[in-house]
């Protein structure tokens, strides 16, 4: 299959899996090799975030009359790490639930749902950026994202895992914690290592 066609496939299942249509797994390539090409998602997931970071930084040296730089590319690496190591740490959670049969399903909805994701934050950043809402507002509309990335994340671990309610949450729990995780030890590693060099 042409990756395009998969990618275009991919993007149905996903807005399927959104409207909370199980049959949305239907349009994934669940094939070992669709498991690998579904990490080419990322692709189009960093210069997402990467553009949202950069709105967010180029506004802020706007108001402070600093120069613009390239500091937001420092969030590369981390976005990586967590990208690599959740499917890592993922196929020894599956096993140890006894899931791993549904472990290829698994990662290649999450991958290809990432984009639809990432997509929906870039309303808000922008929002956030043009100064034209009061931060209660932006506050309100950060917390109706987390609401809308939790639960269809939910789901994409209920209907792909064919898993319970609760284990699903407790999956989804454990994703937000690792990403929260290797990202606090990412900014203190910076941190330690930028106070080591002055």
């Amino acid at each position: 299959m042409p990756i395009i066609t998969e990618f275009l496939s991919a993007m149905i299942g996903a807005f399927r899996l959104a409207r909370r249509d199980a049959s949305g797994l239907q349009y994934f390539n669940q094939t070992f090799e669709g498991f690998w090409r579904s990490f080419l998602a990322i692709l189009l997931v960093v210069p997402i975030e990467l553009a949202t970071d950069l709105s967010g930084h180029l506004d802020a040296t706007k108001e402070t009359g600093d120069g613009a730089d390239t500091s937001t590319l420092s969030g590369l690496p981390i976005l990586l790490i967590i990208w690599l190591a959740f499917p890592i740490a993922m196929a020894l959670m599956t096993r140890l639930l006894g899931l791993s049969h549904r472990y290829v399903p698994y990662i290649v909805a999450y991958n290809w749902c990432s984009i639809p994701l990432a997509l929906l934050q870039v309303p808000i950043y922008l929002a956030a950026v043009s100064g034209l809402f009061s931060d209660v507002v932006i506050g309100m509309l950060y917390m109706a994202l987390l609401t809308v990335l939790v639960y269809y994340l939910w789901f994409i671990a209920y209907t792909a895992l064919e898993t319970s309610r609760i284990t699903a949450m407790g999956i989804v729990v454990f994703d937000i914690a690792l990403s929260v995780l290797l990202a606090v030890v990412w900014t203190m590693m910076n941190a330690d290592q930028a106070s080591t060099l002055s």
